[in-house]
């Protein structure tokens, strides 16, 4: 997972769909140690391949084909698992942010309001996440292979 991979912002369909072999099995990896569905491991990897610093539901939307609502959801347990972080800009902060990193952004006549902007942890904390799991995970086993039969 140290690989360093881009999602282009402006032509969404230009990554959308395609995992190389490695990402494949570890998308299995992250579904049973997280308890994840497909569409919610997805998103986590397509956070993982953007460049840009975060990114909001917005885009998952145009890179995923999928409902505004289901997404939410996604990043929502994505988030409470600790596998994103999720920081809460203002309307005008993201259109600056957007600007920054000559991102197209849709014209808004209202500037007031926030959104979420997501990003992933770092490679070092998902390791440390995924050991935790496999740590928990073998201890169950001696616990169960102990207990009195």
């Amino acid at each position: 997972m140290n690989s360093v991979f881009n999602v282009d912002m402006n032509n969404p369909e230009a990554d959308s769909g395609k995992f190389t072999e490695q990402e494949e099995h570890i998308k299995k990896i992250l579904r049973a140690l997280f308890d994840l569905t497909k569409k919610q491991v997805e998103c986590y990897l397509i956070i993982r391949k953007c460049q840009d610093p975060s990114i909001c539901v917005n885009h998952l939307v145009g890179l995923m084909s999928s409902e505004r609502s289901i997404i939410q959801k996604h990043m929502k347990i994505l988030f409470e698992k600790g596998l994103i972080k999720r920081e809460s800009k203002t309307l005008n902060e993201y259109s600056e942010l957007c600007a920054s990193q000559n991102r197209k952004e849709s014209e808004r006549q209202n500037n007031r309001g926030y959104l979420y902007v997501y990003n992933s942890i770092s490679n070092q904390e998902l390791q440390d996440k995924i050991d935790m799991k496999m740590d928990t995970w073998k201890q169950s086993i001696i616990d169960w292979n102990s207990a009195p039969k």
